[in-house]
């Protein structure tokens, strides 16, 4: 039966899902994030990271739209195999750093409950002008950090997200993107 919906005509490119995923991790690892911004140079704070740049490029997936205003299921199924092979990088990630065939699962879950915390946020934060708010609680996490590094972070995350949002879904899902 999942060989079906892998099959259809409008499944994702693999090699498309993985060029644009290699992109925003190489993005989401930039040295100013962690020298400038402090943001954690830590296993927690790459996460936080790569849950903010993967975020911007669901988001903008998710509206793209059919020419009757439904959602484009092209679109629908590169978000998805790209949030996929997200979670597959992080076992595989954590089965290098030795966690166990019983730990990993239970990891997995975890940071799926955290990614699916800080989409809530951030888009909330993104509509009532609380995001600064989010990725300081998200990011930073009880970490005494300089204002002006939470507030740079944020004008950051909310100048990228509109630039990504006037992207080309269709270049996104070729895996081409243009960063800030």
């Amino acid at each position: 039966m999942f060989a079906k919906l892998r099959n259809r005509k409008n499944a994702a490119d693999p090699a498309s899902v993985q060029l644009l995923y290699h992109e925003i991790v190489e993005t989401a690892r930039r040295p100013e994030f962690y020298r400038d911004w402090q943001v954690p140079d830590t296993v927690e704070g790459r996460f936080e990271m790569l849950v903010l740049h993967i975020f911007f490029v669901l988001r903008r997936l998710q509206e793209e739209k059919t020419a009757n205003g439904t959602e484009d299921p092209q679109a629908a199924d590169f978000s998805q195999r790209l949030f996929d092979h997200m979670f597959l990088d992080m076992d595989h990630s954590l089965r290098e750093q030795g966690v166990g065939d019983l730990g990993v699962p239970k990891r997995i879950r975890k940071m799926a409950k955290a990614f699916y915390g800080r989409v809530f946020a951030y888009e909330n934060g993104l509509k009532d002008g609380t995001l600064a708010a989010a990725l300081h609680r998200n990011v930073y996490d009880g970490v005494d950090v300089e204002k002006k590094s939470s507030a740079a972070l944020a004008r950051y995350a909310e100048k990228q997200y509109r630039h990504i949002m006037a992207q080309s879904a269709q270049d996104l899902m070729q895996g081409k993107i243009d960063w800030l």
